[in-house]
């Protein structure tokens, strides 16, 4: 597998730079079937307590995270389940969609959201896909990924963990056409691996916790955060 640098080319942005890298959006996934889980996986609780003490659950606590890192707009795609789903994100300044496609794969929810979050906001620079099933997403991931994108020339910023470059992954407007014509069968890192020479990666070692099997779940639950199965963006 070819690997992104994992030394970023950031240069320190002028005025000119940032204006044209301002507009960043989210599309979060979340359309996944859960067949390996045996239950809708974006309703299990994140186990990360917010300040106030409450729980929340997967889908909730990615969603609350792209709030905060204060990209906009933020687009959830939602697919199987999804009106039960999307009562955790009612009260969220979020754009909730549904897939009724979502079968076809991980490819075509990015497209959809891409089609969604470019007609609601045209002058987006650079958009941000996102998966619901790593328990570790924080608004501060996010907002890293905006930071290097704006101080470097990339075209296309990754997270870096398990020596992997994945999602969450912030795609520049240059190379929307290729997401656009992604296979529906393809996630974000099929792009991500394409050519290294325009990614750079910002650190995100909790990245590779991502949650698709029951013992995956419960693992996650007793270690409180140890690192393992296969890493994000393989499926929803």
């Amino acid at each position: 597998m070819r690997r992104a640098r994992t030394n970023p080319r950031l240069r320190a942005g002028t005025p000119e730079d940032r204006p044209r890298r301002a507009a960043i959006g989210v599309i979060l996934l979340a359309a996944g079937g859960s067949t390996r889980m045996g239950q809708p996986k974006q309703a299990l609780p994140a186990l990360q307590r917010r300040p106030d003490g409450d729980e929340e659950s997967l889908l909730r606590h990615a969603a609350r995270a792209a709030v905060e890192s204060a990209a906009r707009p933020v687009v959830v795609v939602l697919g199987q389940d999804a009106d039960s789903l999307a009562v955790e994100i009612a009260n969220l300044p979020v754009h909730a969609i549904g897939h009724s496609g979502w079968s076809r794969g991980i490819g075509s929810s990015i497209k959809l959201g891409l089609e969604v979050l470019t007609a609601l906001a045209p002058a987006t620079d650079g958009v941000i896909v996102s998966v619901c099933d790593q328990p570790h997403l924080s608004s501060a991931v996010l907002t890293r990924l905006g930071r290097a994108y704006r101080g470097s020339d990339a075209t296309i910023v990754a997270s870096a963990y398990s020596g992997i470059a994945g999602v969450p992954a912030l795609f520049d407007r240059s190379v929307f056409s290729e997401l656009e014509a992604l296979r529906d069968g393809d996630g974000a890192r099929e792009l991500i691996e394409r050519d290294p020479e325009r990614v750079v990666t910002v650190p995100f070692p909790l990245g590779a916790v991502d949650l698709d099997t029951p013992e995956e779940y419960e693992r996650y639950k007793g270690l409180n955060g140890g690192v393992g199965g296969r890493g994000p963006g393989v499926g929803e």
